[in-house]
């Protein structure tokens, strides 16, 4: 089988029908769609799949969080290929064709695509990730702004060491697969926008905070270099600045209890985000390697 296609699931069962149906391959193509409930309560009615209802495999688990579902999915996929699609994000016409063509004329292990951002207003924006290519490690840390349902990668680089997505993080999962792969492997990039990722006011990039959390997270991994990305040296002004965020969250935490006003948590999030944020943008324009 040339590819599997992981969809965690956990709500907004109209906008997983949405997702599976756009998967729509105009070339012939062997692939599987997995979907993994993640604890989901509600009930996927496969009568609502227009298309390719007969290569879905429905897995359930507790809810464990979108990372632990597709690492579920990842071992249970026999495609050689690996695709991932988020529930709320959609694929356009032939994008695994043309993805997995590109993949296998260039030899490349991982690869990702510009794409569409879609409001509920309707408006639509393209980002343009063309120039992100090559060999991104360590700059994936400062910038990475790879979009999880524009990303194919070959199965078998998963393994020898396992890479996974966290399974320790609510969100920003996907950032540190992609920079295990990073750590291994040159990513390829389609400049083509070949998926659309539905924008709305509960994305998790959207807050401050998160991007606070995210970073405390990434510097437990960060630490563990030998252990996560092949031994390759991240630079120390990468860990002070992930060190330091990684402080500032633990204090947001701290002073702020779960049912406060959320407004004053993102207000004092901003405050203490302001240092690592400037920090990560010089790094990335400057490209001091300390």
């Amino acid at each position: 089988m040339d590819i599997s296609i992981i969809i965690p699931f956990y709500d907004k069962v109209d906008w997983l029908y949405d997702a599976v149906n756009s998967i729509n391959e105009e070339d012939p193509l062997s692939f599987e769609i997995i979907i993994v409930d993640d604890g989901s309560k509600e009930i996927i009615n496969l009568d609502k799949i227009i298309r390719n209802k007969n290569k879905i495999k429905i897995f359930r688990q507790t809810n464990q969080g979108p990372g632990k579902a597709r690492n579920y999915g990842i071992s249970k996929a026999i495609g050689e290929y690996i695709a991932f699609l988020d529930s709320d994000d959609l694929f356009v016409n032939n994008k695994l064709n043309i993805q997995l063509k590109f993949m296998r004329n260039s030899n490349y292990i991982w690869s990702h695509s510009s794409y569409i951002k879609f409001y509920e207003n309707d408006d639509k924006e393209i980002v343009d990730n063309s120039s992100y290519k090559g060999m991104i490690f360590p700059k994936c840390f400062a910038y990475n702004p790879i979009a999880t349902p524009t990303v194919m990668v070959k199965k078998s680089a998963l393994d020898n060491p396992p890479k996974i997505f966290s399974e320790k993080m609510r969100f920003g999962q996907d950032g540190f697969m992609w920079s295990q792969l990073a750590a291994h492997y040159s990513v390829g990039v389609i400049a083509e926008p070949l998926s659309q990722v539905r924008m709305r006011g509960t994305n998790a990039t959207l807050k401050v905070k998160n991007h606070l959390y995210v970073k405390s997270k990434m510097y437990y991994y960060m630490k563990q270099s030998d252990k996560y990305y092949n031994g390759r040296k991240i630079p120390v002004i990468l860990k002070i600045i992930f060190g330091f965020a990684d402080f500032n969250y633990k204090i947001v935490e701290l002073l702020f209890s779960r049912d406060m006003n959320k407004s004053y948590v993102e207000s004092f999030s901003k405050l203490l985000y302001l240092i690592p944020y400037l920090a990560l943008r010089v790094y990335k324009y400057k490209k001091i390697d300390l």
